[in-house]
């Protein structure tokens, strides 16, 4: 006797759905990292600017052209902070919507491997019962060939 699962084609479907979920939630956490990195590099920036306009200002003399153009850059940056924290609130929601999935997609996997599993449970017993049963008729019946 052999253990045959009657729902295992729509469990091994659950166990791909699960897969393709796990792989999208991955890329869209990949692309609210690869967000969040570039959000860094942004503040880097502004940062090296800020830095560069202190050094201009303690060396004195006229350079009020590259302290303008420096100005200029931080306020384009901080227009790009905010356009990428858009981005990166829009990422998030589309990550924790696959995440959602995958939650959902691994509740319904699992379900059905509790199933599979209290039904091969169930199996065993009966096929120790069977077997034991078996050996049963079979001693019962050299005993009575004995006799």
């Amino acid at each position: 006797m052999r253990f045959l699962f009657s729902l295992e084609s729509l469990l091994d479907h659950r166990r791909r759905l699960e897969e393709v979920a796990q792989k999208e939630w991955a890329e869209a956490q990949g692309k609210v990292d690869a967000a969040v990195a570039q959000l860094g590099r942004y503040y880097d920036q502004v940062d090296e600017a800020r830095t560069r306009s202190a050094a201009i200002e303690t060396q004195g003399g006229a350079q009020t052209g590259a302290l303008i153009s420096i100005d200029e850059f931080i306020g384009g940056q901080k227009y790009r902070i905010e356009a990428q924290r858009a981005v990166i609130r829009e990422l998030k929601t589309e990550a924790e919507r696959l995440q959602e999935i995958l939650i959902e997609a691994a509740k319904e996997t699992k379900t059905l491997e509790k199933l599979k599993e209290r039904q091969l449970a169930d199996f065993n017993v009966k096929r120790r019962k069977a077997e034991a049963k078996a050996n049963d008729e079979l001693i019962v019946t050299r005993f009575k060939r004995a006799e």
